[in-house]
């Protein structure tokens, strides 16, 4: 089980916060990846039990690229959008929020130029890769490796991906 749980806090109210910043109306973290309800594959699983883990938290979105409807049993939707596959719909949609999250949830690596277009546009945003396997196991190049490098944490779904990642960092 992944426990990604731990880069968000609440407060006695309840509500997402950090020690130091004021409460916003907007959303904090934002998890984004291709999909996770159209195909069922290891890393649908695997997004599937991110979002369970993330469902109990009030300010936390979901959004999938390829996705249309969402499993109620693993996350809200009051909280969830899915693009139905419209890139350009999600790009446009991640350009104008950009500001509103302090720490985004990247569910695949090819994600990787909208991130980078993001975290031009919102400097202090925290990013979180979550790297499932043979993706990332080849040297990247471009936004991928420019991912890989400025993520500030990576979540591995096995001890092989992790060992590969540590070995290309050396």
């Amino acid at each position: 089980m992944i426990d990604v749980t731990h880069i968000v806090r609440k407060d006695d109210s309840g509500d997402l916060n950090s020690d130091n910043e004021p409460k916003t109306k907007f959303p904090k973290t934002l998890f984004t990846y291709l999909t996770t309800f159209k195909e069922v594959c290891r890393i649908q699983k695997v997004n599937k039990t991110i979002l369970k883990a993330l469902s109990d938290v009030n300010s936390i979105k979901a959004w999938g690229i390829y996705d249309y409807d969402l499993d109620t049993r693993y996350f809200s939707t009051d909280s969830f959008k899915g693009f139905k596959g419209s890139k350009i719909n999600y790009l446009l949609s991640m350009i104008f929020n950009a500001y509103k999250w302090n720490a985004i949830i990247v569910g695949h690596i090819n994600i990787a130029k909208v991130i980078r277009i993001i975290k031009f546009l919102n400097p202090k945003l925290e990013i979180i890769l979550v790297a499932h396997g043979i993706e990332v196991w080849d040297k990247q190049k471009g936004s991928k490796r420019w991912l890989l490098h400025n993520s500030n944490k990576i979540i591995s779904v096995s001890n092989f991906t992790k060992s590969v990642l540590y070995r290309d960092w050396e």
